[in-house]
């Protein structure tokens, strides 16, 4: 049993670096070639790893690729020099130009976890910090991230925790979360309207890797006195700027 395990990680381990090696997403059959591994066993190991947050599915073409769980590991460094450390400087003008507080967030497994905060030096309290964790439908960079998946993985990452209510106005059925991603996916912006924490107001919008996949997402948080309707476009630009500028900086040489 013990070489079973041993092996079982080593094989992981394979698919794991050989994705890692690649610029493609690769599918069940040509990594089960390129390893000497049959498909079945390749689409077992797939699928675990994809359940925990590991690899991440193309559900276009039924192709695998890394995900940024990877972070959570403790082997942080990679992904925080290729990803935290490029993005960190254009929060940093951000926050400095909107004067509210500007979050990074990824999805792991069924929460976004926060990567990188800059505070205001306005005279707001928000809860939050790096590595906090909270369900995605109940803020704005959570469902920024989720309206451009399918529904399908949005019901099945939402499942174990349900929409637990956090405010009177935290959205709780599915069915009214659905409409509100499908919202959100035509406007290009999530919005928190006091959705986790009353008197707090957050827009959002998702970052996209090379493959046009949501990468993550970035927002500005601030009171609801100064986010309001006739801010919102305001904000919602200069998050579009930002985000143009994370992108030329992550992607193009």
């Amino acid at each position: 049993m013990k070489q079973q395990g041993n092996n079982s990680i080593f094989r992981a381990f394979q698919i794991l670096s050989l994705l890692s090696e690649r610029d493609e997403d690769m599918g069940v059959a040509e990594l089960g070639r390129t390893l000497g591994l049959n498909k079945s066993t390749v689409h077992r190991f797939l699928t675990s790893l994809r359940d925990l947050g590991i690899v991440q599915k193309n559900e276009k073409t039924n192709k695998y690729h890394l995900g940024l769980t990877l972070f959570e590991l403790g082997n942080r460094v990679p992904i925080k020099r290729t990803l935290i450390d490029k993005i960190h400087p254009h929060l940093l003008d951000l926050a400095f130009q909107v004067n509210e507080v500007v979050n990074l967030a990824g999805l792991f497994k069924n929460e976004v976890v926060y990567l990188d905060k800059i505070e205001s030096k306005r005279s707001v309290q928000i809860m939050t910090y790096v590595g906090f964790h909270i369900p995605p439908h109940s803020t704005a960079l959570g469902k920024a991230i989720l309206a451009f998946m399918n529904p399908e993985d949005v019901q099945r990452i939402l499942r174990p925790t349900g929409l637990p209510k956090f405010t009177n106005r935290t959205i709780t059925e599915m069915d009214a979360l659905l409409a509100e991603l499908r919202k959100i996916h035509t406007q290009g912006f999530a919005l928190d309207n006091e959705e986790f924490e009353e008197g707090l107001r957050c827009v959002a919008v998702p970052l996209f890797d090379s493959r046009g996949e949501v990468l993550a997402s970035i927002s500005i948080s601030g009171s609801t006195a100064r986010i309001h309707e006739e801010t919102v476009p305001f904000y919602f630009d200069a998050l579009k700027k930002t985000r143009e500028k994370i992108r030329q900086s992550l992607f193009t040489l």
